[in-house]
């Protein structure tokens, strides 16, 4: 490889580097997102199974009637269990966590159709398929305006520290 092209290829190295990181890091938040969700969904079906339960009502009274508290120990675990349930109930509706985990995949898809292109591009330099500088320059030049208009026309999503993390955990 001469070395004008070898100089392009470095280049083209860090970009791939920067794609396959910022797709990972997409991919993990939207796993964080779908976890949430999960989690959310099954705490709120215990909480509604334990409020609506006539029999957990009637074990709670017949245990506060045990420890001669009568019905205000009862109702009130009650009461806290109905609170939490509306609380989760509202996070849901508050917090769209498919919806964030569809647009964190979303975003990852477009990452990994440019790194792809990224890697084909090096690959074929590698190859020496490639022998003229002026069309690795212009392939180059085309997947820079493919990422400046994925990186300016749509905002990526939001990751937390947790998604960094969990991406340097795997492509480690």
């Amino acid at each position: 490889m001469e070395k004008n092209a070898s100089a392009i290829y470095d280049v083209l190295v860090g970009r791939y580097i920067r794609m396959v990181w910022t797709h990972k890091i997409q991919e993990c938040q939207a796993d964080i997102y779908t976890k949430k969700e999960v989690t959310i969904k099954r705490r709120m079906l215990i909480l509604n199974a334990l409020t609506t339960t006539s029999v957990f009502s009637t074990f709670l009274f017949e245990l506060g009637s045990y420890f001669n508290c009568g019905e205000i120990i009862a109702q009130s675990i009650t009461v806290i269990l109905a609170v939490l349930s509306t609380f989760f109930t509202f996070l849901t509706k508050e917090e769209t966590y498919s919806t964030k985990a569809q647009e964190c995949r979303r975003y990852a898809a477009k990452c990994r159709d440019i790194r792809s292109k990224y890697e084909a591009l090096l690959s074929d330099i590698k190859s020496l398929r490639f022998l003229d500088l002026d069309s690795i320059a212009q392939k180059r030049d085309d997947l820079e305006k493919l990422e400046h208009e994925l990186f300016s026309n749509t905002p990526a999503p939001y990751t937390s520290l947790e998604a960094r993390s969990l991406a340097q955990k795997k492509l480690i």
